[in-house]
């Protein structure tokens, strides 16, 4: 029995080695199709942690295509990544406009990095801050500076005196001296960081804003309180709370977060993300980056996007779209575009 059961042992031994290699391949990829897609590397995508989830949705479109590498998703803070990108961080990256008082408007352009290196600059969607009150509230709209002197503990944008009461912005009879109740989200997250920044010229909020993790939170906090407003990231579901239309300015005209004014701009807390890629000699990006920005620009890509409280840019078929691509995989000499 023993002699029968040695030349067995001997051969599984053998044979141990092709069943190791056979179930470490990918299920309905043969061995050639892996060995393709482990020479062409793995590659780094950065992203803000607030669009994680649709970065990884994006990631996971681009590997199913046929041999193309994995990649790898790092995450940092929405104000780092643009930085981290030029810093070698990542071989691409979906980010915040760099420059926010460059309000330019194309959709793409290339951008020249402190280090001479040329980056593909793509406009992929739009985001933006609400002011919010209860429906019950009969105010018609502020100005950035009224919201500064209203949410800022330094007033740095320069408004003359201090808003504590709803008839220091104008309402009378029984809102003249009733009390502002301030709502806001985290410091941790990007809306605070970008209501700083836009709002409070970078000043600090008042001690008595009551923080709240989420806008979800913010909402229901204002819904609940007649005398609260509330600073939260653009939501469609405002259930008993109404978002104030905003003038950039005292003698600028209002207007309301629809998603044709975030579009345009006019709504003035609007900013734009996009997708940033280091361009090579000759400006035509590896295949796995042009595979990436396709399916972000294409229709379920703006509508992934859209679940995360941002306003798709490309609503207008086909031919916009294959356009910008055009243009991305055509190639350009560098320098066509300033």
């Amino acid at each position: 029995m023993k002699k029968r059961i040695f030349p067995i042992l001997i051969l599984l031994a053998l044979l141990w080695p092709m069943f190791l290699s056979m179930a470490q391949n990918t299920p309905g990829e043969d061995i050639n199709s892996a060995q393709q897609r482990a020479d062409a590397g793995n590659f780094t995508v950065l992203t803000p942690f607030f669009l994680e989830g649709y970065a990884r949705w994006l990631c996971n479109m681009v590997e199913e295509e046929p041999n193309q590498p994995r990649l790898l998703l790092l995450s940092s803070e929405a104000m780092e990544v643009f930085t981290n990108f030029e810093r070698g961080q990542a071989d691409l990256a979906i980010g915040l406009n760099p420059f926010p008082e460059k309000k330019s408007e194309k959709k793409m352009e290339i951008l020249k990095s402190p280090t001479g290196q040329d980056i593909l600059s793509i406009a992929l969607g739009k985001t933006g801050i609400v002011l919010l009150v209860h429906t019950a509230n009969p105010l018609k709209g502020l100005t950035l500076f009224q919201a500064d002197a209203i949410f800022s503990s330094d007033r740095r944008c320069g408004y003359p005196f201090n808003i504590i009461r709803w008839g220091q912005v104008g309402l009378s009879g029984a809102w003249l001296e009733q009390p502002i109740h301030l709502y806001g989200l985290t410091r941790q997250s990007l809306t605070y960081r970008l209501f700083q920044q836009m709002v409070l010229c970078e000043g600090s909020i008042k001690k008595g804003c009551a923080r709240q993790i989420d806008t979800s939170d913010v909402i229901a906090r204002v819904s609940n309180d007649k005398r609260g407003i509330g600073f939260a990231c653009l939501s469609k579901d405002l259930k008993k709370t109404k978002a104030l239309p905003l003038a950039a300015k005292e003698e600028s005209d209002y207007f309301l977060p629809t998603d044709k004014n975030i579009l345009s701009g006019t709504y003035p807390l609007t900013r734009t993300i996009f997708v940033f890629v280091k361009l090579p000699e000759g400006h035509r990006p590896s295949l796995w980056k042009r595979l990436f920005i396709q399916k972000a620009l294409e229709g379920k890509g703006q509508a992934m996007l859209s679940r995360y409280g941002m306003v798709p840019l490309y609503r207008n078929g086909a031919k916009e779209i294959d356009s910008i691509l055009k243009d991305i995989w055509d190639g350009h000499q560098k320098g066509k575009r300033q």
